[in-house]
């Protein structure tokens, strides 16, 4: 009896080990400031020399005219990419398919049909990184999900199928295991990087299956970002890091992502273009210009068009990222203009035809102002 209750034991032990994902040590480019790697590009270059035409780092700039295209013979099944994704995760992922630069390049190159997802815990060790990238530590969370996409250019929404509580709770267990298993190298580095390892949500994108192009068998994908519901509060908080503050031209939004959430809602151009009553040949559109280096300033343009007169206004804001709002004109004392944003000394400012604004100065400013309101 005790040598079969050893046995169930130790078969019971051995099943929990084997079900435990292990930890996966990978390298991502950092290319553009996002963790991402891909199996492989069409016409790779030395990435001591630069970014290629057709590299991974397509995939997250926002624009349909550039694309990931995979590098292997055939039609690429098989081939994949991994991107971070941020430490919370988000509910949907957005999908360019296929090379949308225009209709022709469209349907000569392959399309994706058929994709497998999967989500990773990401842990990555201070200091643990290159030149040109970072290494990360991976563990699967449960299997991989198969999706289909649809043949057709324009964007397609997709759902993202991990249950959020259950992801929640695997990346809490997979820290502390991960500082526990690596407890030796984080010692040896604390002194050097006296900073907790830092975590990342990441997903693997695997080709199953693709639509056949009418010309080349080069499968490729224009565009992948994540996002969650559209989110608007007063301010982020001081214990909020801003991670990027990015623009939706197809609907005139411009939005922040921070360490804790996505989609937080910066700038709203159909919002804004209803409060200004423009005439019916009036119109108002809102572009991004620039973004300071911290992240915390950003520099909107509104562009005034009336039919048939073929000129476009252009007004230059300010936008405090941290308080989600324009600046006063009054405060920031922009004249005719802004040109983007310059760093001197530690110190960021505005550049303007009328010289630099100190952008310390205009907080300190709007904050007074907000007291007296």
């Amino acid at each position: 009896m005790k040598n079969i209750t050893f046995l169930l034991l130790a078969i019971f032990f051995t099943q929990c080990s084997a079900q435990q994902p292990e930890w996966e040590r990978l390298f991502f480019s950092d290319a553009m400031g996002l963790p991402h790697m891909v199996s492989s590009e069409l016409d790779a270059v030395d990435p001591f020399e630069g970014l290629g035409n057709y590299g991974g780092h397509n995939l997250f700039d926002k624009s349909k005219y550039t694309a990931w295209v995979e590098g292997v013979e055939g039609p690429g099944t098989g081939e994949y990419f991994y991107l971070a994704i941020g430490e919370i995760l988000p509910e949907q992922m957005v999908i360019h398919n296929g090379f949308q630069k225009t209709d022709d390049l469209f349907t000569k190159n392959n399309r994706v049909k058929t994709i497998r997802v999967s989500l990773f815990a990401g842990f990555m060790i201070p200091g643990d990184v290159t030149e040109i990238g970072v290494y990360y530590y991976l563990r699967q969370f449960g299997a991989g999900q198969v999706i289909g996409l649809e043949d057709r250019s324009g964007t397609q929404e997709i759902d993202l199928p991990f249950e959020q509580t259950r992801v929640n709770e695997f990346a809490e267990m997979s820290r502390k295991q991960f500082m526990e298993e690596h407890k030796a190298e984080l010692e040896k580095v604390k002194e050097d990087c006296p900073t907790e390892p830092s975590f990342r949500f990441f997903v693997r994108i695997e080709i199953l299956d693709v639509y056949k192009g009418s010309q080349w068998d080069d499968t490729c994908i224009s565009d992948v970002w994540f996002t969650s519901p559209k989110e608007t509060i007063d301010a982020i908080p001081p214990d909020e890091r801003i991670t990027e503050v990015w623009e939706d031209m197809e609907e005139a939004m411009i939005y922040v992502n921070t360490n804790k959430r996505s989609g937080i809602v910066l700038a709203d151009g159909n919002a804004l273009e209803e409060a200004r009553n423009l005439e019916a040949d009036e119109h108002m559109d809102i572009t991004l210009m620039d973004v300071s280096p911290d992240k915390e300033w950003a520099q909107i343009d509104y562009l005034y068009t009336q039919d048939g007169a073929g000129r476009v206004e252009e007004y230059s804001t300010l936008y405090s990222v941290r308080y989600l709002c324009m600046i006063d004109d009054p405060i920031v004392g922009i004249i005719y203009g802004a040109f983007g944003f310059t760093e001197k000394d530690g110190k960021i400012f505005l550049d303007t035809a009328d010289g630099p604004r100190d952008l310390e100065k205009v907080l300190e400013d709007f904050l007074e102002s907000r007291k007296n309101k």
